[in-house]
């Protein structure tokens, strides 16, 4: 249904499928963060779901820019680990190839070996 209102010709159809979609995405990634605080918090109090559930989303809304902060730099060390990596497995390659040149032959190009 959902594809056959998006292939339709009417702009009104398209357009609110799409802010649904929208919606629906936004909904979804908030009920994943949420879940995953109240499993936390049931597993710190052994309370039940729904009052873990208030309770995570309580704290959270009490302390909402310190968890944008902490947000703000995990995602940014993630990201200088995820570079970290590549460019430790691309100076290992690149060492590998000039060390073990004489035995392949095919690589033509050691930057891009297509």
């Amino acid at each position: 249904m959902f594809f056959s209102f998006l292939g339709s010709q009417n702009c009104v159809a398209r357009f609110l499928v799409c802010c649904l979609r929208c919606c629906f995405w936004s909904l979804e990634r908030f009920l994943k963060f949420l879940n995953k605080n109240a499993y936390i918090m049931i597993a710190i109090y052994g309370k039940n779901f729904c009052t873990s559930s208030k309770d995570a989303f309580s704290l959270l809304m009490r302390n909402i820019l310190r968890v944008a902060t902490l947000d703000c730099i995990t995602w940014f060390l993630l990201f200088i680990g995820k570079l970290f990596i590549a460019g430790v497995a691309s100076i290992l390659t690149l060492v590998f190839l000039r060390l073990f040149q004489e035995f392949l032959p095919t690589v033509n190009y050691v930057l891009v070996p297509i």
